[in-house]
């Protein structure tokens, strides 16, 4: 809208045909008004009802009003009454921000203030069955129970050993693995295993502590014998071996508690290993 003024700013008189300039001078336009008005602080489910008020701006009608989240449009413009709902199941856990625009007949969109919510359905549960805290050696089971929290969907569960993920995800029940504690050190390990739903929400299982027991590889030093006097250049013999299904990696010697050369790095099917040492290099006795 524009409003046009004349300002005669003296007494002459004005005569037919003097020009006068006119000034325009542009006035806001009102905007409509819009206000979401539902949902509460928390949404959940799959029907959660939004619904925002609308006030014309004068000479206009409100032909269209749509909802977004966080900025995204959640579904086509509505007319009539101005509400929709919102499928939260699809929606991870966490707070978003509502508005809505509204658009008038003179093609004039106006937004609301942003309004706060907070999803928040039912996380999954999980938990693990298989095996129990204490040793383990060889190939076991390790198993969990797992299921979406009410109303949601489970898409996977993810096995992790001390913290990182162990193998892929496991997609449908039962939900299992085989954990080879031949590959792992001798020691404590911590077992956990994650279930997710379609939405990305997660849980984390209670740890397991487990303790890897393998069988210890074998190795004795076969020359010189104990007590033999030796001089010069002498050659060490050990004889080693794995334990039953595990490979063996390297044999270390060592000279009075202390790595002496480098390590011997072990083949297949090989058991006798040897290293070349110098008996002048060290004091006698």
């Amino acid at each position: 809208t524009e409003i046009y003024t004349l300002s005669l700013h003296d007494a002459l008189p004005i005569s037919n045909g003097d020009l006068y300039t006119v000034t325009p001078h542009a006035v806001a336009a009102t905007l409509s008004e819009i206000v979401v008005v539902n949902p509460g602080v928390d949404l959940s489910g799959s029907a959660a009802r939004l619904s925002a008020t609308a006030t014309p701006a004068p000479g206009a009608n409100i032909t269209t009003v749509r909802f977004l989240l966080s900025g995204t449009p959640l579904s086509t413009p509505v007319t009539g009454a101005y509400e929709t709902t919102l499928d939260s199941t699809t929606l991870k856990n966490g707070p978003y921000q509502l508005t809505a625009e509204a658009t008038d007949s003179q093609n004039v969109v106006t937004s609301s203030m942003a309004v706060t919510v907070n999803v928040q359905n039912p996380p999954p549960t999980i938990a693990i069955t298989a095996p129990p805290a204490g040793d383990i050696a060889g190939t076991v089971a390790w198993t969990a129970d797992a299921a979406a929290g009410a109303g949601m969907t489970l898409k996977q569960v993810q096995f992790q050993l001390d913290g990182k993920n162990f193998g892929p995800p496991v997609a449908n029940a039962p939900f299992s693995t085989n954990l080879n504690a031949l590959t792992l050190k001798n020691g404590d390990i911590k077992l956990t295993a994650l279930a997710e739903d379609t939405a990305g929400n997660t849980t984390t299982s209670d740890i397991v502590t487990v303790k890897v027991t393998n069988p210890l590889p074998t190795v004795q030093i076969t020359s010189p014998i104990a007590n033999a006097t030796v001089v010069g250049m002498f050659d060490v013999t050990a004889q080693a071996n794995a334990a039953i299904g595990i490979a063996l990696d390297t044999v270390q010697f060592k000279l009075n508690g202390k790595e002496y050369d480098n390590p011997n790095r072990a083949e297949p099917s090989q058991t006798a290993y040897t290293v070349t040492a110098n008996a002048a290099a060290v004091r006698n006795g």
